[in-house]
């Protein structure tokens, strides 16, 4: 049997109050001319708009971002109050428990005029998935969820079926139909902490490597053993949403590392996976792609 292929398509609207309040996300832009998310603050405003961690992006307000480059979708995501996104996601070709579930739903009704309670949609790749779950409805009571891909019907594969003939599978199928569903398990809940490092003098390297793309955060890759940083607790994983500076608050976007300069005290915003173990440190690893940016 082939490994599961289930794509997403998706229709995301970020709202916020002024243009320079931060998305709260990350973005990296692959050799091939992708966008793809790699992080993803819990309660920012991407968070609240539901995108997820490897979701790619690929159009901004209507405007495909094909062959653009770094900085002009950039620009895009900071132009507007209102940002559409329209993403792509890769719901993988594992079946890894920790991020996707697979299950089976029963629809069990009365009598064959009872109502479901919900909308299918598919996909220009021919996947199906659940686009609207009634609050009151069956479909909701047997515990199906907006965002379910349906791969089954009856335990019959229905990739390469009509829209047709897949909705008339589900609601003339009989009284009890069975829909075999894969589910992307949901984020891990995370914690806020503050985080000193110091330093005997500010040419000492923090040793943080990590990703900042200017869209609110930095997402902290590898972390120099040793270094000032390992030392305070800081590790990979953990999301730096800001640092004190004294008494002055700094954001992170382009450059603002060179502000830690003549400083030997840094206090570190960062999120973290309250539920995460301690994550293995690497040494002296270095990422040569031209949007990864080393922290000194």
């Amino acid at each position: 049997m082939e490994p599961l292929q289930a794509v997403d398509t998706r229709v995301l609207r970020i709202s916020r109050a002024q243009t320079k309040e931060s998305l709260m996300f990350t973005l990296q832009s692959t050799d091939d001319g992708m966008f793809l998310v790699t992080a993803v603050v819990a309660g920012g405003p991407a968070a609240l708009a539901g995108l997820l961690p490897d979701d790619e992006i690929i159009a901004i307000n209507g405007v495909s971002i094909y062959d653009k480059d770094h900085d002009e979708v950039l620009g895009l995501l900071k132009a507007t109050l209102e940002t559409e996104l329209i993403v792509m996601r890769d719901m993988g070709t594992k079946k890894d428990p920790k991020r996707w579930l697979e299950c089976d739903v029963q629809l069990a009704r009365i009598e064959e005029a009872e109502l479901l309670g919900l909308r299918v949609a598919i996909v220009q790749d021919g996947t199906f998935y659940v686009s609207h779950v009634a609050s009151d409805g069956l479909a909701k009571r047997a515990g199906l969820e907006e965002g379910d891909q349906i791969i089954k019907v009856d335990d019959e594969e229905i990739l390469g079926l009509s829209h047709e003939d897949v909705i008339n599978r589900i609601c003339h199928g009989g009284l009890e139909t069975i829909l075999r569903i894969i589910r992307r398990q949901p984020q891990a809940k995370r914690k806020e902490l503050m985080i000193a490092v110091e330093r005997s003098e500010d040419t000492v390297p923090l040793g943080i490597g990590g990703n900042s793309f200017d869209v609110g955060i930095v997402l902290v890759i590898s972390i120099r053993k040793d270094s000032p940083a390992f030392m305070a607790g800081l590790r990979p994983g953990d999301q730096i949403l800001g640092v004190y500076i004294e008494d002055k608050f700094i954001t992170p976007k382009a450059g603002f590392q060179g502000q830690f300069k003549g400083h030997l005290r840094l206090v570190f915003k960062v999120s973290r996976e309250a539920s995460n173990d301690p994550l293995d440190i690497n040494s002296d690893q270095e990422d040569n792609n031209n949007n990864n940016s080393k922290i000194n």
